[in-house]
């Protein structure tokens, strides 16, 4: 009995250091308010919806301080911060997939154009054929091709599937081919609505590279039918097959691009890592970079090269992007390159390495572009609703609070198109300075308590073996 006693006296005291340490580890965070933060925005509100939406402005990507925008938050008129969520809208959203498009060849009379012409879509036992009817009274005579029209009705039922490109496969051209091409869109075959009145496309070799330009972008279009023709005296496009690139782009969402030009300037601390022909470039915000273009300031130019970012100057570059970007000057038109992707990256420090040409005498311009991310909250409490934001000490929200906020926003929910107004001043830029990192007494306290406890419980097991011993 007397050793039972002492093992329940010995374990009384474990639960004593564990609520100590607990205690200490789980210390309450200081309520955060607007005035922690750099700067505010009014959050303009018309709908009632309890859950609300809006994107953010270049304002706000040039205030905020952290890099994953964690320095964000959102008040009502009685300073309680809310929840929110925030999403981000990508060029490449999140279905996508690529399908090849039944093609239907347009011929007519060598007199004739399209607008003198009719279309009707008929099924036969063999499959879906359009029936090509000419206007007007033409003399019989040779016939030539205008025009490809692509059905696109499929994939149309699908309310969220829009094309964002078409890939070409052409054939009949080897070393040279340019194609200036038109692209128009129709729901019925007789009203045609223009979606591309200056597209390119290309094969061809410079400065002993294979160019080809095959793909021709889109701004995102649900259509039941696309139709492609070309300048009528020029030679016929002969194509082998179209591929659309379909992607589930959500109506409410604007996926247009915005962009911000910058120049290239020489280093010489890069320049020591890089080389000669490497450039610098900042911007000022930590927007979600998606595409990079550059743009040679001469033409008949090609550039080859490598792009790098980093956080801050005292992070190490990090490689983003392989390139090959050109501008050509032909008799039939201008040709450039398709822009350098890259996944929403939100460095504000970037490098370009040329590898190509090995001596670079006129830097070319830089655009970098990007879609603005949305940000979803719950409309509680009071008007005026304020987002608040600026300030690198603030750590993110809790997973708790974002959680609530997509459980909310998973329930399907339409939200209410919100805007924001003008940025104003909350903390001042004072709250931007990076503060110095506090004596981390709790952290001490606790592996104090901890390496205490240890040693306490190592003691009281040696005398409960010396008691065991005895008895």
């Amino acid at each position: 009995m007397q050793l039972i006693k002492s093992i329940n006296q010995s374990l009384v005291g474990i639960p004593v250091f564990c609520i100590g340490a607990a205690a200490i580890a789980a210390a309450n965070d200081i309520q955060i308010t607007p005035e922690e933060f750099a700067y505010g925005i009014e959050i303009k509100i018309d709908d009632k919806s309890a859950l609300q939406v809006f994107d953010l402005s270049p304002t706000v990507y040039r205030g905020v301080a952290r890099r994953d925008l964690g320095d964000i938050r959102i008040f009502n008129a009685d300073r309680q911060s809310l929840s929110y969520q925030l999403k981000r809208k990508t060029i490449n959203q999140e279905h996508s997939e690529v399908i090849e498009l039944p093609i239907f060849p347009i011929y007519a009379s060598v007199n004739n154009n399209l607008d003198g012409l009719s279309f009707q879509l008929n099924r036969t036992e063999a499959g879906t054929k359009i029936d090509i009817r000419e206007t007007e009274n033409l003399p019989p005579g040779e016939k030539t091709l205008l025009a490809y029209i692509f059905d696109n009705r499929v994939q149309f039922e699908q309310e969220d599937l829009k094309i964002t490109s078409l890939i070409f496969d052409w054939s009949g051209e080897n070393q040279k081919f340019i194609k200036n091409i038109k692209i128009e869109r129709s729901d019925d075959l007789v009203k045609w609505t223009s979606v591309v009145s200056d597209g390119v496309l290309s094969r061809l070799t410079f400065a002993g590279e294979q160019l080809e330009k095959s793909t021709i972008e889109l701004p995102a279009v649900r259509s039941k039918f696309l139709r492609i023709s070309w300048p009528k005296m020029t030679r016929e496009l002969i194509i082998n097959a179209v591929q659309a690139e379909v992607r589930a782009v959500r109506s409410e969402f604007n996926t247009l691009l915005q962009a911000q030009d910058n120049s290239l300037r020489r280093d010489k601390q890069s320049a020591e890592k890089f080389g000669e022909n490497s450039f610098r470039f900042n911007i000022d915000g930590r927007y979600p970079v998606q595409q990079i273009t550059l743009t040679s300031q001469v033409v008949n130019t090609l550039y080859k090269g490598v792009v790098y970012s980093r956080s801050g100057p005292d992070t190490d570059w990090i490689q983003r992007a392989g390139f090959t970007q050109y501008r050509l000057m032909m008799p039939e038109a201008e040709i450039s390159s398709n822009p350098i992707r890259v996944s929403a990256i939100r460095d504000a420090e970037w490098l370009v390495q040329f590898l190509y040409p090995s001596q670079l005498t006129v830097a070319p311009t830089v655009r970098v572009a990007w879609i603005a991310e949305r940000v979803v909250f719950v409309a509680q409490g009071r008007q005026p609703y304020t987002l608040a934001y600026g300030n690198p000490n603030i750590s993110s929200p809790e997973k708790m609070e974002m959680a609530a906020i997509k459980a909310v926003v998973n329930a399907e929910i339409q939200p209410a198109l919100a805007a924001l107004g003008e940025s104003f001043r909350l903390g001042g830029e004072e709250k931007l300075k990076l503060a110095a990192k506090p004596f981390a007494w709790q952290v001490l306290l606790l592996w104090f308590v901890l390496i205490t406890g240890v040693f306490v419980m190592i003691w009281m097991a040696y005398g409960l073996f010396k008691q065991m011993n005895k008895a």
